[in-house]
């Protein structure tokens, strides 16, 4: 079962990168390629944090792949779903257990 504390560094994450894609996205840059390279540094800034957990560290290697591969707005609708489901799962780890009883 994934530790609370862990789903909401996740979360937190995910949050963060979310925010960082749409202030990018809003700047004066023009290319999508000068877009990705400032994800990828913001990236490697997140991931060189000394509060960067090892269960972060493996979402932000999966997210290289990502700015790679897709333009910024796609980037944003991607990044905002897995915000969303994340945000999901830790609301239902949070929940308290309801028993059933026949």
């Amino acid at each position: 079962m994934m530790n609370i504390d862990k789903m909401q560094d996740i979360t937190d994450f995910y949050q963060d990168f979310l925010q960082a894609i749409r202030s990018i996205r809003g700047s004066m840059l023009h290319r999508d390629a000068e877009k990705k390279l400032m994800l990828l540094r913001w990236l490697d800034a997140r991931q060189k944090k000394r509060s960067c957990r090892s269960h972060c560290k493996s979402e932000i290697l999966s997210m290289y792949a990502e700015v790679e591969s897709h333009p910024p707005e796609v980037l944003e609708r991607r990044i905002r779903t897995l915000y969303e489901n994340c945000a999901c799962i830790l609301a239902q780890l949070r929940a308290p257990a309801v028993r059933r009883y026949a």
